[in-house]
């Protein structure tokens, strides 16, 4: 690393001045750089939503936590509250799916507000007293980042998997107890 600076860097920082530096890094974070990230948390809603066993959306789930990482404006937002984003889209997607190939169980967009042809998101899955108070987090905790999140994902992801959705709608969710 000392041999990237230039002769005048090299004047004022030493390979022992470099060392200390790390070592005092080190000790400020106790050694430890295990940082949560957003698939913990993640794990831990799949579970509150009861979706822990469903392979599909954990993997959408984890792929568009994933995907987040490619833009630094996600970096305002704790790994929680995308990990709770990525959910919300990947059950939304998943649940597309099942309703655009018939094989939907019930109708999961009962409800949801239609307009210019796309559907709102159903963000009933997170909007509960239950789930806010496990989470930590209300709809309206969330709504900006999941907004975010989706629109990323529209302008960037080929192809669209949100493209039947109206995510404007996003901005104008209130929470509310259905249980």
């Amino acid at each position: 690393m000392i041999n990237l600076l230039t002769d005048d860097e090299r004047r004022v920082v030493t390979k022992g001045s470099l060392i200390a530096l790390e070592e005092k890094i080190l000790i400020a974070f106790n050694f430890d750089f295990n940082f949560p990230g957003p698939i913990q948390s993640l794990e831990r809603y799949l579970r509150l939503l009861d979706y822990d066993l469903n392979k599909i959306i954990f993997d959408i789930a984890f792929q568009v936590s994933k995907f987040s990482l490619n833009d630094a404006r996600f970096l305002d937002y704790p790994p929680s509250k995308v990990a709770a984003s990525s959910l919300i889209l990947a059950v939304n997607i998943f649940e597309w799916d099942a309703h655009k190939n018939r094989r939907a169980s019930k109708n999961f967009f009962q409800g949801c507000r239609v307009r210019k042809g796309k559907i709102a998101l159903n963000l009933d899955i997170w909007n509960r007293e239950q789930v806010r108070q496990l989470s930590g987090y209300s709809l309206e905790d969330i709504k900006e980042c999941l907004y975010e999140l989706a629109k990323f994902i529209w302008n960037c992801l080929s192809p669209n998997r949100l493209e039947n959705f109206d995510i404007e709608a996003i901005r104008d969710a209130k929470n509310y107890d259905r249980m």
